[in-house]
């Protein structure tokens, strides 16, 4: 029994439920890497190549769908079973599972040694494995012993907090994995410290992006390239059509102007001439 310690693909550290793919994986004692699957026989590995879809027909698929789907149910019933063992018990859904086969062992176990006994046969009763929860707190899972030798609570994690038992039987996140940051959030955005350890972004580049930001940011607010569109921009007038006309003069292609329009036209253009001293010459 383990308190189910796991890295997801992001690197962050998870204290609970791994997962039923590397659950499936462990229990075959098997590993995936890229595209080749390996198998522990004995004292060999044993390699094969992974095959997404077999290529079946006719009856063969028929039975193969079958299959499948019966052990896609038992595995959906499990996950069920265990989700409530875990909230009723105070442990992970991992821990849920080997605790629900530990029980299940441990009835069969028993039970062949009991039937041993009414026949009259030598019982061992060491066969029977020791129970891994019970309310006591004297259970295996509940006195794991840690790699330096202490012994602790592997549910413990898992009983929830408060008054209302908040987060019950769910799978917990180590805080150290993000407290290294922690103390430097009032000086530093934390968010580009999350990406750089997310992504695994190299540290040159890193720094590359940050003297760029700050060449755009200078030249933003002292320009040193001509015409920057940041500070050289002139507004078109709303009051006159001077500035960036966009109806053609009289007697211009296209132009719908008459004589008297443009002559009021004119008028206007010399009089916001003299107020405000732009426009055409």
């Amino acid at each position: 029994m383990s308190d189910h310690t796991y890295e997801d693909r992001q690197g962050r550290k998870f204290v609970g439920d791994k997962g039923d793919v590397q659950r499936s994986l462990d229990k075959r004692k098997s590993s995936i890497k890229g595209n080749v699957q390996s198998f522990e026989q004995g004292k060999d590995t044993v390699k094969y190549k992974k095959v997404k879809e077999p290529e079946l027909s006719g009856k063969e698929k028929r039975v193969y769908d079958r299959v499948t789907k019966r052990l896609q149910n038992q595995d959906e019933k499990r996950d069920r079973r265990a989700s409530l063992v875990a909230i009723r018990k105070g442990m992970s859904k991992d821990q849920a599972k080997d605790f629900m086969s530990n029980r299940r062992e441990r009835f069969n176990s028993a039970t062949k040694e009991f039937f041993k006994g009414a026949i009259g046969a030598e019982q061992n009763l060491s066969n029977i494995k020791d129970r891994a929860y019970r309310k006591d707190g004297s259970g295996t899972l509940q006195n794991v012993v840690g790699s330096g030798g202490e012994t602790y609570d592997a549910t413990a994690p898992f009983q929830g907090e408060g008054a209302g038992y908040t987060a019950r039987g769910q799978k917990r996140e180590e805080a150290e994995n993000y407290l290294k940051f922690a103390p430097k959030a009032a000086v530093e955005l934390p968010t580009q410290k999350v990406r750089e350890l997310k992504y695994n972004i190299p540290k040159k580049e890193v720094e590359e992006k940050k003297e760029e930001t700050k060449e755009v940011v200078k030249n933003i607010i002292e320009p040193t390239i001509p015409n920057n569109p940041a500070v050289n921009f002139e507004m078109p007038s709303v009051y006159s059509d001077t500035v960036n006309p966009t109806t053609p003069n009289l007697g211009e292609p296209n132009s719908f102007m008459t004589e008297a329009s443009q002559a009021d036209r004119d008028s206007r253009t010399n009089l916001f001439n003299k107020l405000f001293g732009i426009g055409r010459k």
